[in-house]
């Protein structure tokens, strides 16, 4: 559960919401009486991870909240995400680069880059956004696939006796891309956490230095060549 749902707030509660929520379930919950002190904790740490701006932008980046990141499944996941991006986007520059590449085990298109161009920051972001653009293509294929089995579901008359097999088949299959639309969504959840992550990093690009101009003098500088003749006296 995440902080939000623990305090029974919404994600864009302000801080005079939460900080009620908060009072009101602290004093239900109270050990001193008669509550849970398992759960009276748990509704100090949710409210600790959300109860001010810059404490819900850090959870809102990185998802961790409650004790060690490092232990934090949430910031696990996050962190190993971001280095799957990294280690990606770094062979895309010092590698052979290009293709497909695979990130959590989807695969997506790396975007087009040349091959002078070394903005890591713009790769990155890039990167996170064509993984959105597949992840959103495939949940509407997915969508697609489930209209189609609930037609054949529907159309699909089953008169005989013992199992429907054909009916068992389409529901299995409908589960399938029930949960393959549901990976796919909260893997989308995953990259934007990621993109706000990575939204803390700037690229500095190289000033293009001019080149050189040869110097010529100008043409009023320029005396003219007279022939040979008018030297003579």
């Amino acid at each position: 559960m995440t902080p939000y749902e623990i305090l029974e707030v919404a994600a864009d509660a302000d801080d005079a919401t939460i900080k009620r929520a908060y009072r009101k379930l602290a004093r239900a919950h109270h050990p001193d009486k008669g509550g849970d002190r398992a759960r009276f904790e748990e509704i100090n740490r949710a409210y600790e991870a959300v109860k001010s701006a810059e404490a819900r932008k850090r959870y809102d980046q990185t998802g961790s909240w409650g004790g060690d990141a490092t232990n934090d499944p949430a910031f696990v996941e996050l962190a190993t995400f971001a280095g799957e991006v990294v280690s990606v986007c770094l062979e895309d520059i010092v590698g052979k680069g290009g293709g497909k590449a695979n990130i959590g085990g989807f695969f997506f298109d790396m975007p087009e880059r040349r091959d002078d161009d070394f903005d890591f920051k713009a790769l990155v972001d890039k990167t996170l956004v064509s993984i959105l653009a597949t992840h959103a293509e495939e949940i509407g294929k997915g969508q697609r696939l489930i209209r189609r089995c609930g037609i054949l579901r529907k159309r699909m008359r089953f008169t005989g006796e013992g199992f429907d097999h054909i009916g068992r088949a389409l529901d299995d299959r409908t589960k399938l891309f029930e949960g393959n639309i549901d990976k796919l969504n909260r893997q989308i959840d995953l990259v934007k956490r990621c993109q706000a992550y990575f939204a803390q990093y700037g690229y500095d690009m190289p000033q293009a230095t001019p080149k050189p101009r040869s110097w010529r003098p100008r043409e009023s500088l320029i005396y003219p060549t007279l022939p040979l003749s008018d030297y003579r006296s």
